[in-house]
C-alpha cells in the first residue's frame, strides 16, 4: 500500500489526541517499520515531520477561525507545550502571527 502511506499516517494522527505520536510510536500503531515509512514518504516527496506540520497548521487555522480559544490554548491543542514555539511555527506557515491572523478574520 505504498501510495496510501501518507493518507494512512494523516488518518492515524487525526484520530489521536495530542501529544502526537513520534515516528516510532506511529510505526508500531500501523505495523510498519520506521525505516519503511521514511522510505515510502520520501518516494512521495514528503516526510512524517511535513505531514505533522500540515496537520498542525490546518487544526490551528480551524481553531483560530472558529473558536475564541486563547492562542495559548490553541498552541496546546495542536501539540505545542510552548506558545512562543507555536507562534514561531505559525508565522513560518502563514507569514503572520496567530493573533494577527485572528484579527484578519473579523
Amino acid at each position: 500500500d505504498q501510495t496510501g502511506i501518507a493518507d494512512k499516517i494523516r488518518h492515524e494522527i487525526s484520530i489521536g489526541q495530542t501529544p502526537y505520536p513520534n515516528l516510532e510510536q506511529l510505526a508500531r500503531r500501523i505495523n510498519v517499520s520506521p525505516r519503511t515509512i521514511r522510505r515510502r514518504l520520501a518516494a512521495d516527496a514528503t516526510s512524517y515531520k511535513g505531514i505533522l506540520s500540515d496537520i498542525r497548521l490546518k487544526q490551528a487555522l480551524h481553531l483560530i477561525r472558529s473558536t475564541d480559544l486563547t492562542i495559548e490554548q490553541i498552541a496546546c491543542k495542536v501539540g505545542y507545550s510552548d506558545t512562543a514555539n507555536f507562534c514561531h511555527a505559525f508565522k513560518g506557515w502563514t507569514g503572520c502571527t496567530p493573533g494577527s491572523f485572528r484579527k484578519l478574520r473579523y
